[in-house]
């Protein structure tokens, strides 16, 4: 049998999205007859599995439970889950695992982004109801509209949810923009336009209408895939981050009309990587993060019960 993660690469592999929490799944397929079986349903972050030495239980990392944490689950000899999943640590912030040979020791990496944004006061008001996953909401400029990606079943969508006056509620949300897989909604400060990234960086109105693509990705050696878009401050200029195919990320600006976009700065150094795709400017000063990210090994003895 051999175990596998199905599902967000970029929480192992990733270099920008190192870390990333979407969904994930554990699988096993038997290598004679190449059957695949689930054993984590996919509605949390499910990583890391390895077998314990003699084949019948699988050890994975998982945040079901809130933190990343380290599981156990009974396996059959045919590769199918028996009962249900047993969290064995607690507070690890676990990114992957291995396992002795005689599974008497674990070891485990620790990985901590550290990110904070708070605003206090006010009661806290449900936005969405929505079953899949909601992310990146970008207030309209009014306060009385929010763009925001929704993903899941294979696919990202750009919505926006109104409301008529400030404590009113807030309407069902809207598809708007017309191609599926957009992400990271951005409005202009004029309240006209909706950037967001597909295959480049694409405008739409709020109401859905003339949606078009202003910067396309390049390819080639060298190509830029644009990540993250930001208005200037009078909406007729875009500046957008971008990566290319070395993993090296840039800063660019393009007339809102289109054009010729003009590089700002290259993040050419590998000592000094800016992984983060957000930044800001006011037309001045460009302002961004050098990432620093840091992880720690560590052991511990696992005893049978």
């Amino acid at each position: 049998m051999l175990a596998f993660a199905s599902g967000d690469p970029r929480f192992t592999l990733g270099t920008s999205h190192l870390g990333n929490d979407a969904l994930s799944s554990i699988r096993i397929v038997t290598v004679a007859d190449r059957q695949v079986h689930v054993v984590t349903a996919g509605t949390a972050l499910d990583v890391s599995p390895l077998f314990t030495p003699d084949g019948r239980s699988l050890l994975f990392v998982s945040n079901r439970d809130g933190s990343r944490d380290v599981y156990h689950i009974a396996i059959t000899r045919r590769g199918e889950s028996r009962g249900n999943a047993h969290r064995l640590t607690s507070g690890l912030n676990a990114h992957s695992i291995d396992l002795s040979g005689d599974g008497r020791t674990l070891t485990y990496s620790a990985y901590s982004p550290y990110a904070h944004l708070w605003s206090e006061g006010g009661a806290v008001e449900r936005v969405t109801t929505t079953t899949l996953q909601a992310a990146n909401p970008e207030f309209s400029p009014d306060g009385n509209s929010i763009a925001f990606d929704e993903f899941g079943n294979g696919e990202n969508l750009i919505l926006v949810t109104t409301r008529s006056e400030r404590g009113a509620p807030w309407s069902a949300a809207r598809r708007i923009g017309a191609h599926a897989g957009g992400s990271d909604p951005s409005w202009s400060p004029d309240g006209r336009w909706v950037a967001y990234v597909l295959d480049g960086i694409r405008l739409v109105s709020p109401a859905g209408e003339s949606d078009q693509l202003v910067v396309p990705r390049t390819s080639g050696p060298d190509g830029i895939g644009p990540v993250f878009a930001y208005w200037s401050a009078d909406s007729r200029t875009l500046y957008y981050k971008g990566s290319d195919t070395r993993d090296r990320s840039s800063i660019w600006a393009v007339p809102v009309t289109g054009g010729t976009p003009r590089l700002l700065i290259r993040f050419d150094d590998p000592a000094r990587p800016s992984t983060r795709r957000e930044f800001a400017t006011d037309g001045k000063r460009i302002y961004f993060s050098i990432g620093d990210q840091r992880s720690d090994l560590w052991l511990m003895e696992l005893r049978a019960r």
